[in-house]
């Protein structure tokens, strides 16, 4: 497999207070944050209650497709200044395009990698908190990335 396939997120370098790092703390935010918002998307479209194995489906879809999300726009986040803000922001719309699309595959295959991306943006509109909710996971893993950059040196 060539190195342009293969996206992973850069390996920690320090061996002591992986979590004061900052990335694990990112990718755990993402990865909670990924499955909440596809279960509140799945669930406004269901309309009802979900059997519980189909719930669980959803929840680690929605993560996997968070994994995939960052693992595309990890490199957009965590730089300082306007720019890096923007940067951010730019890379948030990727990330959630990404993850929506990725998520919305594994839950329905065809149909979800279709309309996944319409169903998160309904769901953010509709339900202000799942919004704030994903803004704010957004703004504190833009954070946590920048704390981990500076720790892991000017090579980054």
């Amino acid at each position: 497999m060539s190195a342009a396939l293969t996206l992973q997120l850069p390996t920690l370098r320090r061996s002591g207070h992986v979590l004061g790092d900052g990335l694990a703390l990112a990718s755990g935010l993402i990865l909670a944050s990924g499955a909440t918002l596809a279960l509140v998307a799945v669930l406004r479209l269901a309309g009802g209650a979900l059997p519980l194995s189909y719930g669980l489906w959803v929840a680690l879809s929605g993560a996997v497709g968070a994994w995939a999300g960052l693992a595309v726009s990890w490199e957009d986040f965590g730089w300082p200044g306007f720019r890096g803000a923007f940067r951010a922001i730019l890379g948030g719309i990727k990330f959630s395009l990404i993850a929506a699309i990725a998520g919305g595959t594994m839950v329905l295959p065809v149909f979800g990698t279709m309309f996944a991306p319409l169903a998160v943006c309904i769901t953010l509109l509709a339900v202000p908190a799942a919004a704030v909710g994903l803004l704010a996971t957004l703004a504190l893993t833009h954070r946590a990335v920048r704390r981990w950059r500076s720790l892991a040196g000017p090579a980054l």
